[in-house]
C-alpha cells in the first residue's frame, strides 16, 4: 500500500512579503472554503523587499514566486501561476490582486474535506469541544490520498494542506520562495 504524505507550506527566510495597502483589507483575505470569485473585488497590495530593521541594519529580500502574506494564504506571481494553474483550478479559485510592482493572484481553497482524524491528531479545544488549534494533524488516508490541495472543516481559516503532487510540481518547476514541511505520513499510523 502506497505511503501518503501531507505537507504545510512554509516561507523560507530572505524572500519578499506582500501586504495589503490598507490594514482593514487583511480581513478580506481570510477564506473559509466558500467560493468568492463571483463577487471578488481585487485588493491593492504592496510588495516589501527592503527596509531598515533593528539597530539600523538595512535588509533586502529576494523575489519570490509566492510572496508571503503572513497567514496560511497562497499568493502566486505569474511564473507560479503558469506552472500550477491547471492543478490549482481543480481545488479552488484564483483571485486577482492589484500590485504596482507585479501581477499576483490569491488562491482560495474551496476543497474542504472531512480528512482530519481527530482521535489521532494533537488538538486544542474549547470547553465546548470545538477545535481551536491543530498542533499535530493526522489524516484519514482514504480521504486525502488523491488530493493536491485541501483544507479541513476544523480549521477553515487555518492552514492549507498540500499533497505530494503539488509539492513535486512546485519543485520540478523550480519555483522560488516556498518550502514544505511534512506534517503527516500514513506510515505514522502504522
Amino acid at each position: 500500500m502506497a505511503k501518503v504524505t501531507v505537507f504545510e507550506a512554509i516561507p523560507p527566510e530572505g524572500y519578499e512579503w506582500i501586504l495589503p495597502e490598507r490594514q482593514e483589507d487583511f480581513d478580506l483575505l481570510r477564506f473559509n472554503g466558500a467560493p468568492r470569485l463571483a463577487y471578488w473585488a481585487p485588493i491593492r497590495m504592496k510588495l516589501h523587499r527592503e527596509g531598515s530593521g533593528e539597530f539600523g541594519r538595512d535588509w533586502r529580500r529576494c523575489e519570490s514566486d509566492f510572496p508571503h502574506l503572513g497567514g496560511g494564504e497562497l499568493i502566486l506571481r505569474e511564473r507560479a501561476l503558469t506552472a500550477l494553474r491547471s492543478l490549482l483550478e481543480n481545488y479552488g479559485e484564483l483571485l486577482p490582486l492589484i500590485c504596482a510592482d507585479t501581477t499576483v493572484w490569491l488562491f482560495n481553497v474551496t476543497t474542504v474535506v472531512p480528512g482530519l482524524d481527530q482521535d489521532r491528531s494533537q488538538l486544542e479545544r474549547m470547553d465546548s469541544g470545538k477545535v481551536i488549534k491543530i498542533n499535530k494533524p493526522a489524516f484519514r488516508k482514504h480521504v486525502v490520498q488523491d488530493l493536491a490541495v485541501f483544507k479541513v472543516p476544523e480549521a477553515l481559516y487555518g492552514k492549507i494542506y498540500f499533497g505530494e503532487e503539488f509539492v513535486q510540481k512546485v519543485r520540478s518547476s523550480r519555483l522560488a520562495g516556498l518550502d514544505f514541511k511534512p506534517v503527516w505520513t500514513s506510515a505514522d499510523d502504522a
